[in-house]
């Protein structure tokens, strides 16, 4: 009868390279994994804290674009009401100034000539009122448009930087989901580091030798360390398992079975 090996090295995996320090592998990876989630978390907190500022700022120039805005619409009333008093006082002047011939019959012909040239020179006057008055109301009309213009951009600039606070709250959730995952992460590159290696375990003096190793002497049994190595897959794919859940709700748990170690004679 031919002599039986285990040919599966309870401590290496199928590629020859040792379980535990896949396992490290695995776990520095999550570490450096988890690390990178950090530094995102922090650029982000530092976007919220940029975009906070930049609300405070346009806050800021909004009120001091109403405050403007208020300054100049004072301004217009007073002009308005300067203006008002012109127009009154040119239309009153034309309106009081009549001449009629048949009112004055004893003034001689040159005096009623003078009195229609003053009376022609008061709708001169009136005219140019007129046209100073246009002017005026053109600018008016002007400083309030640019006045209304200002009160827009302020509502513009309280709209975005309402915007950027929400924004930033946004980036805050995101920054904390980061965390959390970075949490996770660390928690499994823990459980991994934890796991039982083999070269610690005592040696075995028989209490686990198999019963075929009886008939065969040069057989000796490996079911415990086997045994552990499978409860070690076992836990490290549990745990792995609850965080993929705990990320994507909703997934269906996959089958933590690990295949049992083939033993060749």
């Amino acid at each position: 009868m031919g002599e039986c090996h285990n040919r599966t090295d309870p401590v290496a995996g199928a590629g020859g390279e040792p379980l535990m320090a896949r396992s490290h592998a695995a776990a520095d990876g999550r570490d450096d994994k988890a690390a990178d989630r950090d530094d995102t978390a922090d650029r982000r907190d530092d976007s919220a804290r940029g975009r906070d500022d930049t609300a405070i700022r346009r806050d800021s120039d909004a009120a001091a674009r109403d405050t403007l805005a208020n300054r100049r619409l004072h301004d217009l009333t007073d002009d308005l009401r300067d203006a008002r008093e012109q127009i009154i006082g040119g239309f009153a002047r034309v309106e009081n100034t009549t001449i009629d011939p048949l009112n004055w019959p004893d003034l001689p012909l040159s005096t009623l000539a003078r009195l229609q040239a003053y009376v022609a020179d008061q709708r001169q006057l009136a005219g140019r009122a007129r046209e100073s008055v246009t002017v005026l109301f053109d600018r008016l009309s002007a400083d309030l448009h640019e006045a209304r213009v200002n009160r827009l951009e302020a509502a513009a600039d309280r709209l975005a930087s309402s915007g950027d606070r929400n924004r930033s709250a946004g980036d805050r959730l995101d920054s904390g989901r980061d965390r959390s995952a970075s949490a996770a992460d660390r928690e499994q590159s823990a459980i991994e580091r934890e796991q039982v290696d083999p070269r610690d375990l005592p040696p075995d003096h028989g209490g686990g030798r198999d019963p075929d190793s009886r008939e065969h002497p040069g057989r000796t049994s490996s079911l415990p360390t086997e045994q552990t190595l499978d409860t070690s897959r076992r836990r490290i794919l549990d745990s792995r398992d609850r965080i993929e859940r705990a990320r994507h709700p909703g997934t269906p748990s996959p089958s933590t079975d690990v295949p049992p170690q083939e033993v060749q004679d």
